[in-house]
């Protein structure tokens, strides 16, 4: 006898297209960041095709109304609709936006769980989308965005500092500025207090007032936390690795 599962869950929801792959001649493997499901990776049968249930194409960096079918004994969602809201054309015509928004993205998928609700971080996804629309400082937006990650995930790092020193330290297993250590400490780090102020300001939104070069090297500073607390490095790093090559960045 079949045993009944009971109804399949359906989903209409607000998202953002993190990454999409080739599936077949017509379909696609897509992942997305729900409003209230997180992070939902799905199949969209016949996305490829002209005249499909996808409208406006499932593209990274857009907004829209993603329909699904969520079956509990299933790896993948199954896609049924999509209703393009949201375009961040900025990514479309300028590089270092473009570069920005990936890394970002790139990085939420790598640091939340499937279908593990984060409201928040959807909300400051959409914000990071129209930073970038609106012409404000890309990876100042980057920055806002990995911190904002860092605080709803349950590892942001405390911020406070010896505001007269150029250089403290930062032990990543307390998650907590010290003192400067020295050149030869091994088990913290040496880091600017010039980049850790750049890390304040986005924060609290601020993405004007500090520099380039402050906050290049503060997203490296906690892109480089975040590979110590994931054990592994995001797989996203290439992108700011040659946003701090060009801009001649070296140590934090």
């Amino acid at each position: 006898m079949r045993r009944y599962a009971g109804p399949v869950p359906r989903l209409i929801d607000d998202a953002v297209v993190l990454r999409r792959f080739d599936w077949s001649e017509t379909s696609q493997i897509v992942w997305l960041f729900t409003r209230t499901r997180g992070l939902l990776r799905g199949v969209a049968k016949g996305a490829k095709r002209p005249r499909s249930a996808f409208d406006g194409g499932l593209e990274p960096l857009t907004r829209g109304e993603i329909g699904a079918i969520i079956k509990p004994d299933a790896d993948l969602a199954t896609l049924t609709s999509w209703d393009l809201r949201e375009v961040c054309w900025a990514a479309r015509t300028d590089l270092e936006a473009n570069r920005a928004g990936l890394f970002s993205i790139g990085l939420l998928a790598s640091v939340v769980t499937d279908l593990d609700p984060h409201p928040r971080l959807f909300a400051e996804l959409t914000s990071l989308l129209g930073s970038l629309e609106a012409g404000r400082p890309p990876w100042a937006s980057a920055l806002r965005f990995q911190w904002a990650a860092l605080e709803e995930t349950g590892h942001a790092p405390a911020l406070e500092i010896d505001a007269g020193a150029p250089v403290v330290g930062f032990d990543p297993a307390g998650g907590a500025f010290t003192a400067d250590p020295g050149a030869h400490h091994a088990a913290e780090w040496r880091v600017r207090s010039s980049t850790v102020r750049a890390v304040r300001a986005a924060a609290a939104g601020d993405l004007e007032s500090a520099g380039a070069e402050e906050v290049d090297r503060a997203n490296r500073f906690l892109l480089s936390y975040w590979t110590w607390t994931l054990g592994r490095e995001p797989r996203v790093a290439p992108l700011l690795s040659a946003r701090v090559t060009k801009s001649g960045e070296g140590d934090k």
